[in-house]
C-alpha cells in the first residue's frame, strides 16, 4: 500500500501539470484584422443570435471570414460572416491525443486492477477500464477547443488557473470589467 502512494502522487501532479499547461494559452483577439487563421484550419463560428456553425477556413479578408462546411447530401455549403455579427470563434481541437491520453490511463487503470485484483469480480472494471478510457479521452478534449476571437465588450470576464506547487493547491481568478484594468487574487 505504501508503495502505491508515490506513485499516486506522480500520476496526480502529472495530470494537474497538464492541466496547467492547457490553461496557459494566449488570449483571444478582439478584432479580425488580430485574427490569425490559415485556410484549412478547422473552426468552430458562435454567432450573435446563438447559432453555431463548424468549418474550415476558406479566406479571411478585412472583416469578411468565409469557411466551408459539408452537408448530408455531401455538397459543400460556404458561409460568409462579418466581424459585427460573430460572438467567438473557437478553433477546433483534434480528439485524436485526447482519445491516445484516455487509452493510457485507461491501460493504467487496467494495470492497477490486475495487479492488486485476480477474481472474475474485477473483469468488469477492468474491460471498462481499457474500453471506456479512449471515449472518455475524446470526448473530454472535444470540449478543449480554444478560443481565438471574442468580440469586443464591455462587460465582466473571469478567468480561472489552476495553481500548483509545493504544499500549494488553489486557483488564480482574474477578473476584468469593461475595458478596465485587470484585478488579480488567488486563492490557496
Amino acid at each position: 500500500m505504501t508503495a502505491v502512494r508515490p506513485r499516486l502522487a506522480v500520476f496526480t501532479t502529472t495530470l494537474c501539470a497538464f492541466a496547467q499547461v492547457s490553461f496557459a494559452q494566449e488570449p483571444p483577439v478582439h478584432s479580425f484584422q488580430q485574427l490569425r487563421v490559415n485556410t484549412g484550419q478547422q473552426l468552430i463560428v458562435k454567432t450573435e443570435d446563438g447559432k453555431t456553425v463548424r468549418g474550415s477556413v476558406v479566406s479571411l479578408v478585412g472583416s469578411q471570414l468565409e469557411i466551408e462546411r459539408r452537408r448530408w447530401s455531401f455538397k459543400k455549403e460556404h458561409r460568409a460572416f462579418s466581424e459585427q455579427s460573430v460572438e467567438r470563434i473557437e478553433l477546433h481541437d483534434s480528439e485524436l491525443d485526447g482519445m491516445l491520453i484516455g487509452t493510457g490511463v485507461g491501460a493504467l487503470g487496467a494495470a492497477l486492477i490486475y495487479k492488486n485484483c485476480r477474481d472474475l469480480v474485477c473483469l468488469g472494471p477492468f474491460v471498462l477500464s481499457i474500453s471506456l478510457g479512449p471515449a472518455i479521452g475524446g470526448a473530454i478534449d472535444g470540449f478543449n477547443n480554444r478560443t481565438i476571437y471574442t468580440k469586443a465588450s464591455h462587460g465582466a470576464r473571469v478567468t480561472l488557473s489552476p495553481l500548483l506547487g509545493r504544499n500549494r493547491l488553489g486557483f488564480a481568478a482574474r477578473i476584468r470589467v469593461g475595458q478596465g484594468p485587470v484585478r488579480s487574487s488567488a486563492l490557496d
